[in-house]
């Protein structure tokens, strides 16, 4: 019994490792591309930029209706077609990081409409340039505001990445999926792969509450 307990955990748990450690690369690369461009977004719709205004905006609907399955099929399987070839992982973190770019953007929109107009005014007054102002003083404190909505969305990128199996990238539900198949053994290895799934989304709020905590201290050293 024990020599078939531990077979198992040598031929099943690398396979879990493998694919938890994929979930997590694809979690961090797609939220850092969705952050990055959802900013971007925010800042050009905040600034009114002609043009360009109307083309983040446009994206962002398009972004927020279509859903991420679709997406995925179109990038992976559809691009193929006028001759662009991409792997599932980056076919992947393209189409999580433009998808949720379109909510964090609005929530970054959100973030930067809170900030008092006094600071923005203080800065005028002192004489900052542009940039100094959206680095030093706007954006420190929209990112404050906006870290627990953030937050939650990590999770929610975390939880996505499961679609990602659909084009054959081997993350935590394509491995377990897989296993389950050659052995016919669903509700176990299912229930390891919800319970692995629970600690990555468990440490995920702890980051989340320790960047809370983290901005919480820095305000009220500022105050």
């Amino acid at each position: 019994m024990s020599e078939s307990v531990s077979m198992w955990w040598s031929e099943y748990l690398p396979l879990f490792a493998v694919g938890a450690w994929r979930t997590i690369q694809l979690t961090v690369m797609s939220m850092l591309l969705a952050t990055v461009l959802g900013l971007l977004i925010a800042v050009v719709r905040r600034m009114r930029v002609p043009g360009l205004s109307q083309l983040f905006a446009a994206f962002v609907q398009v972004m927020r209706l279509v859903p991420e399955l679709v997406l995925l099929f179109l990038v992976y399987y559809s691009l193929p077609e006028l001759g662009i070839l991409l792997s599932a992982f980056a076919s992947a973190i393209i189409v999580f990081g433009a998808h949720y770019s379109a909510f964090l953007s609005e929530v970054f929109r959100g973030g930067l409409e809170a900030i008092p107009h006094s600071q923005v005014e203080a800065s005028k007054m002192l004489q900052l340039g542009k940039g100094v102002m959206w680095r030093r003083v706007i954006l420190p404190q929209a990112v404050r505001n906006i870290v627990p909505t953030w937050g939650n969305y990590l999770q929610t990128v975390l939880k996505a990445t499961a679609l990602a199996g659909t084009i054959t990238y081997g993350e935590l539900f394509f491995q377990t999926n897989f296993m389950a198949n050659q052995n016919f053994r669903y509700f176990l290895f299912f229930t390891i792969a919800a319970a692995i799934y629970f600690v990555m989304s468990w440490g995920a709020g702890k980051l989340q509450h320790r960047l809370e905590k983290h901005f919480a201290r820095e305000r009220r050293q500022f105050a």
